[in-house]
Parts: structure tokens; sequence; C-alpha cells
């Protein structure tokens, strides 16, 4: 592509459009994403189960009735006597009110425990779905920076070459000179057409999340935030694993997960004890057998209830010994998810940490490669460098601002890591990470 084309391809591809801030790609992810959407279901599903066993532990009535024909064949003194067909009916009504029922106590306290567990961890995927999307809409940022930055080194790479190609002609170059600028050129170009795929899949996978078209020109750009290092690391890493392990929600989910199964094991230990209910019934009838023809009755009643197992095959001790075996399980994956949620945070601190020395190293790089390169253009003019030197000069400038593009969208990662880690609602997270909280 010649030279006199890349500017207006770089009005094209990064022209101002209306900027889709992180904010606004957070609030179409939540309404886009599958894996999201399956845990607010789930959620809504745990809550509606507390509903679900607390009914257990409310009057049960029912209704129950018939109509119908009755023939009865009578026989006495060896004659038949037949009777017309009557009409039979009856209906009834029976109450059930649970008095003492400690295993559905159980169920229902387990049940709201887990629908105050479900509730934490669909905070702690909201905070998760913000790491993926910070991470992909950062992707697609540091792609159209490559992108920028590589097609901006074709065209510096061509003006060498018209440069070159000029002094060739006013007899002050050589041909080598010329090769050398259009090797330097074509490997450019080559890193274009790499940067423009990269750019191509980073959008995809950002438009898979947000579930909207959208290009990297229409993302607002987030790589001056890169100075939130300072304000992280002036908090040794102990106060972020402090902050981690009293406020992260998958832990909280964890610790709900533990007193689930602890009412797991009193609900099966509670299958050992005797239940009480009160039971009351009203029921109507006509005609209802053959010993209660053209008669009818109303009948009421009211009584206590007990119910005591004794044997049900070792099943109850059993489900105790399992109920138990699973509250171990749950006490060891709070135990290992603790210790994980730690390990990140400090690794995500020390990713900051570097990230910020790497930044500040090659903005210190920078400055030195395109100071070789203003030496080495008035070398030439002196007599003392040639093409060559400069094709150098400006490939190892090119190489280091690639570097530190990609420094800085890595030190915004490990940023948003850290604070998905410490879980900081996805709301003040956004905020403080695009600095709109004033």
């Amino acid at each position: 592509m010649s030279v006199r084309f890349w500017p207006i391809f770089l009005a094209a591809a990064f022209s101002p459009a209306a900027a889709l801030d992180l904010g606004e790609a957070y609030r179409l992810a939540q309404e886009a994403d599958a894996k999201y959407q399956s845990v607010v279901a789930r959620t809504e599903a745990e809550i509606e189960g507390v509903t679900v066993a607390r009914a257990k532990l409310l009057p049960q009535v029912g209704a129950v009735g018939s109509v119908g024909k009755l023939w009865v064949e009578r026989k006495a003194g060896g004659r038949n006597f037949p009777v017309s067909p009557t009409d039979t009916w009856n209906w009834a009504v029976n109450l059930r009110q649970p008095l003492y029922r400690p295993g559905e106590w159980a169920i229902y306290r387990q049940a709201r425990a887990s629908a105050e567990g479900a509730q934490f961890r669909l905070q702690n995927e909201k905070s998760l779905l913000l790491e993926r999307l910070a991470k992909a809409y950062l992707a697609a940022l540091n792609a159209a920076a490559q992108l920028q930055t590589a097609q901006s080194d074709v065209a510096r790479y061509q003006a060498i070459l018209h440069q070159a190609e000029a002094a060739f002609y006013r007899g002050q170059g050589t041909r080598i000179e010329i090769e050398e600028a259009k090797a330097r050129r074509d490997a450019a170009y080559a890193q274009v057409l790499s940067a423009q795929g990269e750019l191509e899949i980073a959008e995809r996978a950002l438009i898979l999340l947000i579930g909207k078209q959208v290009s990297s020109a229409e993302l607002k750009d987030l790589a001056e935030r890169h100075i939130l290092s300072r304000d992280i690391l002036a908090r040794p890493p102990t106060s972020w694993v402090d902050e981690a392990k009293s406020a992260n929600l998958g832990l909280a989910f964890l610790r709900k997960q533990v007193e689930v199964a602890q009412y797991k094991v009193q609900q099966q230990l509670d299958g050992h004890k005797p239940t009480l209910d009160i039971v009351a019934g009203y029921k109507q009838s006509s005609s209802e057998s053959e010993i209660t023809l053209e008669q009818q009755f109303k009948t009421g009643s009211v009584a206590l209830q007990a119910t005591l197992p004794l044997f049900s095959g070792f099943g109850v001790s059993a489900a105790v010994r399992q109920a138990k075996d699973l509250l171990r399980q749950a006490e060891l994956e709070l135990e290992q998810n603790t210790r994980e949620i730690e390990q990140s945070v400090l690794d995500a601190y020390t990713k900051v940490r570097f990230g910020e020395s790497q930044v500040a190293a090659l903005d210190q790089a920078l400055r030195s490669a395109e100071q070789a390169v203003f030496g080495t253009r008035k070398g030439v003019l002196a007599g003392t460098r040639n093409t060559v030197d400069v094709l150098n000069a400006e490939q190892q400038a090119a190489a280091t601002r690639a570097k530190r593009i990609d420094a800085i969208y890595q030190l915004l990662e490990a940023i948003v890591e850290l604070l998905v880690a410490v879980n900081k609602p996805p709301e003040e997270a956004i905020a403080w990470f695009t600095g709109q909280n004033g």
C-alpha cells in the first residue's frame, strides 16, 4: 500500500465516534453474557427454594370429592331383592399442621442459607464478568494501538525509502541503502497485517461479551489510567490481602456452603427424631356403601398424630455420614480458596509493581531511542552516518514503542485483577478505574 494512502486509512480507522465506555460495555455484558445470565437464573431458583421449604412448615389443606352410582343386589331367604341404582357422593376437607418437624426446619434453614450464598455467588460473578469484559476491552485497545504504531512505522520507513532513492539519484547514496529501506518497510507492513488480525480477534471477543457490534474506534482509550498503580502501591500488599479476605464474595459464598452443609448434617440427624402434627378433617357423604344406602353422614375429626421412625435399613445413619463428608469437603474448599485468593491478590500486586517499573523503564528507553534517531539523522547530514544507521535506530525506537504500549495494557489488566480479587463492587471499580469518581 502506498504511503499516501496511510493518512486516509488512519483517519477512517481511528476517527472519533460515539465512545463506548467501560461502564456502558459492562451494562451490555450483563444483558448479553450467557454465563452471567445462567448464574442469575440459578440464584432466582435458589431464592424460590426458600418458599418451597417454608411451605412444608405451613398448614397443608386438601379437598377430595366424588359422585357416582351404586348398584346393590340383596339376597335373603333364598330370594334376590334387586335395588335400583342409587346416587352416591362424598366430599371431604383435610388439614395437616406440622407442630414438630425438626428435619423440615433444618431443610428450611438450609434453603435460606443456600439462597443467601447464591446472592453472594451472583455478586461475585458480577466481578468476574467485569474482569472478563475489562480484559477484552483492554485487549481491543491494545491491538488498535499496536496497529496504529505499526502503520506509523510503515510510513516512517516509506519516507526513509524516498530519502534513500533521492540521495541515490543525487549520487550521495547506495543501492544497498535503498534495498535495506525496502526490506524494513516490507517487514513493517507484515507487522501491520499481523496487528490487523490481532485486532479483529480482539474485537470479536468483545462483541461476544457485549452482544453488540463494536469497533476499536468506538472504545474510550484508557491508556493514561495506568497511573492508578501509584495509588495501589501506596498501600502494602498485606492491606490488600486483608481486604480480600473480608470482602471477597467468592469466599462469602463458600462460607455459606459450609453453613448449608452443616444444616444438611442436622437434617439427616433429625431423621431419627419423631414428628408431631395436628390432623383435622370434615366429611359429608351419601349412600357411600352398601350398608349406608339412602343415608347421609356429616363427620368432623381432629387429632394429634405422632410418627416415630424405628428402622430404615440403616439409611439414616448412612445419610448422616454422607452429610458429614460433604461438610468436610465444603470446609476444605473454603480453606483452599482462601489460600488461592491470598495468592491471587499477591500475584496481582506483584504484577502491578513490576508493571509500573517496566512502563517507567520503557518510557526512558523510548526517550533514549527517539534521541538516538534524532542524533543519527543529524549524523547523516554531517556525513558520519548513513541510511542504514537511521533504519536501525528507527527499528529500535519502533520496537520500544510497541513494548511500551503492551506494558501499559498489561499493567491495566493487573490493576483489574487486583480490584476483582478484593471484590470491589463493579460500579465502584469502574468509576475508579476510568476516573469517573470525581
